[in-house]
């Protein structure tokens, strides 16, 4: 931003993190994270991911932590307003559920 002229929103990495709606930590750091951003706004969250390959190891790993140990705990604690569907449902996705019917 400063090499354009602008004036940047985030002082640091960290600062981001802590007041930005990037979703950076451990899947526990995670899952609080978009639970402090889900009781302020209160509204869902989409996750979109323009980082590297799926064939990178670290992109792999991240989408498995996300996929395995932070979407099956937000879809059991926070409510899904959008899309009704079984929270106990963790073996599909929405749109494996949305081609079966």
């Amino acid at each position: 931003a400063r090499l354009l002229g602008a004036t940047p929103q985030f002082d640091t990495l960290e600062d981001a993190i802590a007041r930005g709606s990037y979703f950076v930590g451990s899947p526990q750091q995670v899952v609080d994270q978009i639970h402090r951003y889900h009781d302020a706004l209160g509204h869902e969250v989409q996750h979109t991911s323009g980082i590297g390959s799926i064939n990178d190891p670290s992109t792999r790993t991240s989408l498995e932590l996300l996929a395995s140990d932070v979407l099956p705990v937000l879809r059991r604690e926070l409510p899904d307003r959008l899309w009704h569907h079984n929270p106990s449902d963790t073996t599909r996705s929405f749109d494996e559920r949305q081609l079966t019917r």
